[in-house]
């Protein structure tokens, strides 16, 4: 099957179809509209797998993730609540578990997390400030991204739990560089 992508005019509704190339047989599987309209940034974000589409829409006000199936059946909302999820990483097949970066905490705070197939939700990275990952295809290993404002990026590599399992890059010269001029401490406020 081929995935089709369209959207009306006034962007505030996308359309998914499936598409058989060898029958030319097209399904509409999944509609998604939106009061003011969709972000081409979430067109970018779907991931479709052997048997599933994981669709971030705004539906609900803030930017959340729908898993279904190929037919368009919605099989579960995978995130709820007053916070956007800001990147996806993708729905691993074998476990049922979902992914992706949100910031639960205020904006000036992102974390990873998995979504577990139970529903269970588990924030894997940990370390206050931005985190973001690179996923192994298995889902098995990622590497954390992680900074703040008064820390420069260290790379981790972390298993699908969050432990970490060696230092990359931790910046620490860069970081000892910058200790020598007075730059002053930065503090988040408002």
């Amino acid at each position: 099957k081929v995935a089709i992508y369209t959207m009306n005019r006034h962007q505030d509704e996308l359309n998914i179809y499936m598409a058989n190339p060898l029958s030319t047989v097209c399904k509409l599987v999944i509609q998604d509209k939106i009061d003011k309209y969709i972000r081409e940034s979430s067109m970018s974000s779907v991931k479709i797998t052997d048997n599933h589409i994981l669709l971030p829409s705004e539906r609900s006000g803030f930017t959340h993730l729908y898993l279904y199936n190929l037919n368009g059946q919605l099989k579960r909302t995978v995130t709820t609540g007053t916070y956007e999820v800001k990147d996806v990483y993708g729905y691993d097949e074998l476990t049922g578990d979902v992914y992706y970066a949100a910031n639960p905490n205020g904006a000036t705070e992102q974390q990873v997390y998995v979504s577990k197939a139970n529903g269970k939700t588990l924030c894997i990275s940990g370390k206050a400030g931005t985190n973001s990952a690179i996923f192994s295809s298995n889902f098995k290993y990622y590497i954390n991204i992680w900074s703040d404002i008064n820390n420069p990026s260290v790379y981790t590599l972390n298993d699908n739990k969050g432990n970490v399992l060696a230092t990359l890059v931790d910046n620490k010269s860069l970081k000892e560089r910058l200790s020598k001029y007075d730059l002053g401490k930065r503090e988040l406020f408002s």
